[in-house]
């Protein structure tokens, strides 16, 4: 007996793309073509694992979109199992409501939350008649919706687990799937979070785990990640020659064994394409730069024969001054989108090197440092100037490596709680708060011990 079951997240919809170059209606494509895939594969539900929008405040066309991409589904009578992440939601601790929960209450989904309370989570069974609920029974198996959970996922989920334990009163726990908002160093360690013998817990009472929230596709067998259904970010197209499936996943659960049996495939959806582009500026001098960087930039593209729905990524690369230039990278991008002709083009300058006072130096090689370098080194400067505990030769680079990645996180237009889970979960983060928690400890301990004297003395 086999379950099967489409798996999307955050797809973002009302995300405002390259300065509203790219059309929105994009992200309502994906979705849709997932959708129509879900109702002809005749699958059991459609799960989708947070951030179904870009912002808690979308505009009415936004919501329409959602509304017209859903309606198929439920006129199928296919269920959709969805969770809220941290882009649907104002704050992890919000009480009002989102437009995920209108979707809930009007129909379209079935929302997934567990509420967490000074006595910790509250894990309840779906009610039909209220439409809430943390988990569904559904064909055999179980659908828990554990949301987005914020700094405090490890903490978070273990309080989970130990509730879902003694959920059956002893007796052995359905198959059990488990939609998450969280990132893959919750799951696989990739960048510290908690380790394989703290997933114990999880997997004692899960099954499977459906991701969200990071873009990339993942999978590490029992916990997957389709990746975004279309490029929320131009860096998510990756190699348009050797491009790796991502979208939407397949889960399929076989209950005709002792054991249930979950496999899963993530799938590619169609999306914008996106062209990336090097050219090299170091041979070009003299005269009129900005000229010959338009005219030769040009020529160069034409002859990849892109069509005009493709988004071009240009990156600047070799050596130039762009001041000396005249260079302007809003306006290339402009000439390019209307000569190639492409739907848009991003200029990209980290990559390029830049003399700094070239003309001062006789070996202007010597000087020239990237706009990435130039950054890093500003705040490396900056850092050994700053008086902090536990900000030593061995947290400075990690804490630069922090500002660059939080920089980047700004560019992307990255949202608030995503910068701020960022920085929480950073270990410098942990290390710098902790030596100066021992600092204050330290001054208070002297305080005391001094006011402790002046008693002794009177």
């Amino acid at each position: 007996m086999l379950r099967k079951f489409i798996h999307c997240s955050d797809l973002h919809i009302g995300r405002q793309r390259l300065e509203g170059k790219l059309p929105e209606s994009d992200l309502a494509k994906a979705f849709s073509y997932i959708v129509r895939y879900t109702i002809e594969y005749k699958a059991d539900g459609l799960l989708i694992a947070g951030d179904l929008f870009d912002s808690p405040s979308i505009q009415p066309p936004h919501l329409q979109m959602v509304v017209e991409c859903l309606a198929p589904l439920k006129e199928a009578g296919i269920p959709v199992f969805a969770i809220e992440g941290n882009h649907d939601r104002p704050s992890l601790s919000s009480a009002m409501p989102t437009w995920v929960r209108y979707l809930n209450d009007q129909g379209y989904l079935h929302l997934l939350t567990i509420p967490f309370t000074a006595d910790g989570p509250e894990i309840t069974p779906w009610d039909p008649e209220t439409r809430r609920g943390s988990y569904m029974d559904y064909q055999g198996i179980r659908i828990v919706g554990a949301g987005y959970l914020g700094a405090g996922t490890a903490r978070r989920m273990k309080a989970i687990a130990d509730v879902l334990e003694r959920l059956d009163e002893g007796q052995a726990h359905p198959p059990t799937l488990m939609l998450l908002h969280a990132g893959p160093e919750y799951i696989v360690r990739e960048t510290g979070g908690y380790d394989q013998e703290s997933l114990d817990f999880i997997r004692n009472v899960v099954d499977f785990i459906a991701l969200g929230h990071i873009h990339k596709p993942l999978h590490h067998g029992w916990a997957v990640n389709p990746g975004t259904a279309e490029n929320i970010r131009l860096e998510e197209a990756g190699n348009y020659k050797n491009p790796v499936a991502r979208g939407m996943a397949e889960i399929i659960v076989d209950l005709s064994g002792s054991e249930p049996v979950f496999t899963a495939e993530i799938l590619p959806v169609p999306r914008r394409p996106v062209v990336n582009v090097d050219f090299d500026c170091t041979s070009l001098s003299g005269r009129n730069l900005a000229d010959k960087i338009h005219r030769e930039l040009l020529e160069y593209i034409r002859t990849l024969n892109v069509a005009p729905e493709t988004v071009l990524r240009v990156y600047l690369t070799g050596s130039l001054n762009l001041a000396r230039a005249g260079l302007d990278p809003a306006e290339l991008a402009a000439f390019l989108e209307e000569q190639v002709p492409v739907i848009a083009a991003d200029i990209v300058l980290t990559q390029l090197n830049q003399p700094l006072v070239a003309e001062l130096a006789e070996e202007a090689e010597d000087l020239l440092l990237s706009r990435e370098n130039i950054e890093r080194q500003a705040f490396t400067e900056l850092l050994h100037d700053i008086s902090l505990p536990g900000l030593d030769d061995e947290a400075v680079p990690k804490l630069v490596q922090l500002l660059m990645d939080l920089k980047e996180d700004v560019r992307q237009e990255a949202s608030a709680e995503e910068i701020l889970d960022r920085i929480n979960r950073h270990p410098v983060t942990d290390h710098l708060a902790r030596k100066l928690t021992e600092e204050r400890e330290r001054e208070q301990s002297i305080v005391e011990v001094a006011a402790g004297g002046e008693r002794d003395d009177h």
